[in-house]
């Protein structure tokens, strides 16, 4: 889909899911949440490798999902998910965990140059 059509297909589903609580229109906009975020965050780390960009993109989705079943009704699926992707990628707890690397992870690089 393109983005325009996505974002009147989840204005319908927010619409039926605020109605009748249906579990195929949360399904539905859990999926179109998702692809936003994957590509705001694509966006945001274009050619830069980031460990984990599946887990980042579902906590991303996550905290999304979790501020529409709060209450908050997206004008614009886009504008909604920016922040809690930048929040994921940019957290500086979780960047200095994705530095520090294990010592098994140290050994094996220190083994790999010395038999070079």
């Amino acid at each position: 889909m393109i983005p325009k059509e996505c974002e009147e297909q989840f204005q319908i589903e927010l619409k039926r899911y605020r109605a009748t609580q249906s579990d195929k229109s949360w399904n539905l906009m859990w999926m179109m949440v998702s692809d936003c975020c994957s590509n705001i965050a694509k966006s945001k780390l274009k050619g830069i490798i980031c460990p984990d960009f599946e887990g980042k993109v579902t906590d991303a989705t996550i905290k999304c999902m979790q501020k529409i079943m709060e209450g908050d009704n997206p004008l614009k699926l886009s504008s909604f998910c920016y922040w809690p992707v930048v929040g994921v990628i940019y957290d500086r707890k979780l960047q200095k965990e994705e530095r520090t690397i294990s010592y098994e992870a140290w050994q094996e690089y220190t083994y790999a140059e010395e038999n070079k």
